[in-house]
């Protein structure tokens, strides 16, 4: 699905280190998700965190990009989707106790 079918895993980085995609999926939302981390350059300190050397930064926003990138956008939509039915619920709960 979405061309995600030929890609090896773990992905590698050119030196052959293998990335965690956990791991700096966890670090990318430490600074508030993809974007934020591009924005704000923060690339070079999410591959230090991993233990990497800093010129290894551009390689994982690609990583992130071709492995999560996708999944993160889909798990944030599922997510404010559920707090939006849960808040139209609790106003439909709310209107029936009166």
């Amino acid at each position: 699905m979405f061309g995600q079918g030929n890609k090896e895993y773990p992905p590698k980085l050119p030196n052959g280190c293998a990335i965690e995609l956990l791991d700096l999926y966890m670090f990318v939302e430490e600074n508030e998700g993809y974007q934020n981390a591009s924005k704000n350059n923060k690339w070079a300190e999410i591959a230090m965190k991993l233990g990497l050397q800093e010129m290894y930064a551009a390689n994982l926003r690609i990583i992130y990009q071709g492995y999560l990138d996708l999944m993160s956008w889909r798990y944030n939509m599922a997510k404010n989707s559920l707090k939006w039915l849960e808040s139209r619920v609790a106003r439909w709960m709310s209107k029936l106790r009166v």
